[in-house]
């Protein structure tokens, strides 16, 4: 008797076990919990969104064909704002470390360090499935005991883009440029 009690608790621990990883796992891919749990799922407009975050950094950055570029200080270590877009959008570049910030990370950091230029997403727009405007500025902010704390985060220098999905990938033309 004792032998089947231990099988019976065995299997009562084994299956829940099992019963719950798997409703740990299948909530966690849900679409309705995207970037929540142990599998991160982004449902299509965050995946489109994302994507349209990394195609403009990279004709920002890797590509320098953002007006006042020339103001990044150091290329390897780009601030992003997630003023406008959110933190889990934007996408690993390889050879950069983008450094992703909300509003008061950014002036924190420019108290302890000093001014410093960052990238700054304006508008991002789906405007349908097959169409979409961004815009990317370059914007330099100062810290709080800067002379010119008062005028607040000052421009760069931006673009906009128009996208079409043309066979399934996202393509963009300059249709702005933007300098202060």
């Amino acid at each position: 008797m004792e032998k089947y009690s231990i099988i019976i608790v065995l299997t009562f621990i084994l299956g829940s076990i099992v019963f719950f990883s798997s409703s740990i796992i299948n909530y966690t891919r849900s679409p309705f919990t995207p970037g929540f749990g142990l599998f991160p799922t982004l449902n299509s407009t965050d995946r489109d969104k994302a994507e349209l975050i990394k195609l403009t950094l990279e004709r920002a950055i890797v590509d320098k064909e953002i007006p006042g570029y020339e103001s990044i200080k150091d290329e390897r270590k780009i601030v992003v704002s997630t003023e406008n877009i959110r933190k889990e959008l934007v996408p690993r570049i390889k050879g950069l470390k983008l450094i992703v910030l909300n509003a008061d990370e950014i002036q924190d950091k420019a108290d302890r360090e000093g001014g410093f230029s960052y990238f700054r997403f304006r508008r991002l727009n789906l405007q349908n499935s097959e169409n979409a405007v961004v815009e990317l500025w370059i914007v330099y902010t100062v810290s709080k005991d800067s002379d010119f704390a008062h005028v607040g985060g000052m421009g760069g220098g931006g673009f906009t883009l128009f996208y079409k999905k043309v066979s399934g990938r996202w393509e963009g033309e300059v249709a702005y440029i933007m300098i202060p």
